[in-house]
């Protein structure tokens, strides 16, 4: 590999350490959670989801004596 070859590549991954360090310094959205507000709304599997959900929450508390 010639000097050329390796100062261009060199140069390339200057450019995308740039790029990566901006997107970690950049400061966590704090209302990030907002975005997924509501996405499973009338949605029949997460409905069927939470209803397994809680009938195993209370087969565990059975188990328990609860």
């Amino acid at each position: 590999m010639s000097v050329a070859e390796l100062e261009k590549r060199v140069s390339a991954l200057e450019r995308e350490l740039a790029e990566l360090r901006k997107l970690v310094a950049k400061e966590p959205d704090q209302h990030a959670w907002r975005k997924t507000f509501g996405v499973f709304a009338n949605d029949p599997f997460f409905d069927a989801m939470v209803e397994r959900g809680r009938e195993w929450r209370a087969q565990a508390n059975e188990d328990k004596g609860e």
